[in-house]
């Protein structure tokens, strides 16, 4: 005997990713005590679809950190590892993905994912003492130039 499945909703009407959606999120943040040197927020939009062989995921991302403070007030500096840190930076990212159905079973895709961090501070670590003395936050000329990471990567993908 067969099975019956029962679908409802839009996956039901238009199949599974049948009709495009689109996405938009916003969120802020700050420290309590020192609200516009830590305020940070991210935008995120995406939109992603399919017609009849075809499928696509876009993705464009930004999110902005200022300063990060502890518990009692005091600045966290924006490097506290000595690999970097998160604090007084930008960060964007974009993402894309295609699909193309080669039949029934086999599928085809093409992605590319992009990633850029620029730090530019004011600020850098003194020397502390691991376990007694946390290293301070000294202010300092900035660098120029802020510091940054980048990555770029393509994929293909063969098969489904």
């Amino acid at each position: 005997m067969g099975n019956v499945e029962v679908i409802r909703g839009s996956t039901a009407l238009y199949g599974l990713g049948g009709a495009p959606e689109y996405r938009t999120d916003v969120s802020l943040g700050t420290s309590l005590t020192h609200g516009g040197d830590s305020a940070n927020y991210t935008l995120q939009q995406s939109a992603q679809g399919r017609s009849d062989r075809l499928s696509s995921v876009l993705s464009g991302f930004y999110e902005s950190y200022r300063s990060l403070f502890d518990a009692k007030g005091k600045r966290i500096p924006p490097d506290p590892q000595g690999q970097g840190g998160i604090a007084d930076t930008d960060a964007f990212k974009v993402f894309a993905k295609f699909g193309f159905d080669l039949s029934r079973s086999q599928s085809l895709f093409l992605s590319a994912n992009a990633c850029e961090i620029e730090q530019d501070t004011p600020y850098s670590n003194g020397a502390g003492a691991f376990g007694s003395r946390p290293a301070p936050v000294v202010r300092q000329k900035t660098l120029g130039a802020g510091q940054s990471t980048e990555n770029m990567r393509r994929t293909r993908i063969g098969g489904s």
